[in-house]
């Protein structure tokens, strides 16, 4: 079901929950071996149901090829953009600051203070966990890592430092440019974080204790992300231009 909603919606959307599917079913197929004719068959269906719907809303179509943007790597990740915030209430001087490359501020990588609250006071624990979650949860973990690579690029910086760059064929560029703003697919690990860390602090912690991290984590949380909030509800406030032209779309 996500998976048709999301391929209707937005294709990075449809990406990551697509990964994640692939992720489920790698972990089943792990650990019931003998049911590996079932989930082809699964599998198989559903990517069939997707294509269907493709191509039944028009979108499968030759069309296709002209779906590709130039600039894959300037819209990625900065590794210190999950740590340093572009917007913040808790430390609004930090805005002067540029965090990294100049379009790197489009995937918005930042936790938010409150999470890196619960991901500071969980973090041993959450490494201490991490060797033995493999079984259990391998497949979703090598997924979250892909997601995180892809989001860095081939041109990995920090700050405005450049760590790594690979040089990759135009081709390929091309190819990749229908998911130039990589840094998006940062979003998933970012949620994973937070809902693994949360977890973690409420099954290690006395419950009063846990209350008390998880209630100040909120609070700055919250008090974090208003001035992105005022951004966004500033830009829904002045709209923008029709993206069709009417008379057109009337006669079609």
């Amino acid at each position: 079901m996500l998976l048709t909603i999301t391929v209707l919606t937005n294709l990075y959307l449809f990406v990551m929950v697509g990964g994640i599917w692939v992720a489920v079913l790698g972990q089943r197929l792990f650990r019931h071996p003998s049911a590996a004719g079932l989930l082809v068959l699964e599998a198989l269906a559903t990517i069939g149901c997707v294509l269907v719907l493709l191509f039944a809303m028009g979108i499968l179509s030759g069309d296709l090829r002209h779906g590709t943007a130039v600039g894959f790597g300037l819209y990625s990740m900065n590794l210190a953009s999950p740590f340093m915030p572009q917007m913040s209430g808790v430390f609004p001087w930090l805005a002067q600051f540029r965090i990294g490359m100049p379009y790197q501020f489009e995937g918005f990588a930042y936790l938010g203070f409150g999470a890196l609250l619960i991901l500071s006071v969980s973090l041993e624990r959450l490494l201490g966990w991490l060797p033995h979650a493999t079984r259990a949860h391998g497949a979703i973990i090598l997924v979250l890592f892909l997601f995180t690579l892809f989001s860095l690029s081939h041109d990995v910086y920090i700050g405005t430092t450049s760590l790594l760059r690979i040089p990759l064929p135009d081709g390929v560029l091309t190819m990749l440019g229908t998911f130039r703003s990589s840094g998006r697919f940062f979003w998933p690990v970012a949620y994973a974080l937070m809902g693994a860390t949360i977890l973690l602090v409420l099954r290690t912690r006395s419950p009063r204790v846990a209350r008390r991290i998880l209630g100040i984590a909120c609070v700055l949380q919250l008090i974090d992300i208003q001035p992105l909030h005022r951004a966004v509800a500033t830009s829904a406030a002045q709209g923008r231009e029709d993206g069709f032209d009417r008379a057109l779309v009337t006669t079609l």
